[in-house]
């Protein structure tokens, strides 16, 4: 049906929909809505997705490296003249004779982004551990030292040896960190029994000093 080119009556008004309203009706029905706006595909997105990628990709890293930190530093298991990488380790002699215990070395070697040497009494005595790894996890390592020594009972002071380095010494465990050309380094000397082996803080320093002066 189509619409009549003249009102019906005085007063009435077209509208846009194309029908004729009475006077009564005082406004007319709003008209559609216009789509929205589709939001721009600039770079700035692909910059904010770039770089929570990165952020991912950096947690994941040093999540890694932490974790074979902390794997490298449980190597426990015999195995003499195991070689993994190029890592050179004090004697066992020489070990032996700082720390006032017999020990045999058990593991040398790289692993990833750690590497070390590991010491054992056979479970009577002392352990010796040295660790070295990738410099981004050098503040969970000094921050892991720090709870061991509050664990001990013990105080963390600064050594000269390497940048920033720090040692602590208890009866049952004393341990050794620093930084030095972009690794940390760590010592930890800990009883393998139920004995107490003394404060071996100077002892795990000489042992890191040495260290670093092998593998300079």
């Amino acid at each position: 049906m189509s619409t009549p080119q003249t009102p019906p009556g005085p007063g009435w008004w077209l509208a846009s929909d194309g029908r004729w309203y009475p006077p009564q009706q005082a406004t007319p029905p709003p008209p559609p809505m216009p789509p929205a706006p589709q939001p721009s595909k600039g770079g700035k997105g692909c910059l904010i997705t770039l770089a929570i990628v990165g952020a991912v990709l950096l947690v994941v890293v040093v999540l890694i490296a932490v974790a074979v930190w902390k794997f490298a530093s449980a190597v426990k298991d015999v195995a003499d003249g195991v070689t993994v990488g190029d890592v050179e380790c004090p004697t066992a002699e020489t070990v032996s004779d700082i720390v006032g215990y017999d020990v045999d070395l058990a593991v040398s070697g790289s692993i990833v982004v750690a590497s070390g040497c590991s010491y054992t009494g056979n479970g009577e005595g002392a352990g010796v551990a040295i660790v070295s790894g990738a410099g981004l996890i050098s503040d969970e390592v000094l921050a892991e030292l720090a709870s061991a020594a509050q664990a001990n009972g013990a105080e963390v002071t600064s050594i000269e040896a390497g940048d920033d380095g720090v040692a602590f010494g208890s009866p049952n465990r004393s341990e050794a960190a620093t930084k030095d050309g972009g690794h940390i380094v760590e010592v930890d000397i800990f009883s393998e029994g139920t004995n107490p082996i003394g404060n071996k803080r100077d002892e795990a320093v000489e042992i890191l000093e040495l260290y670093l002066d092998l593998n300079d």
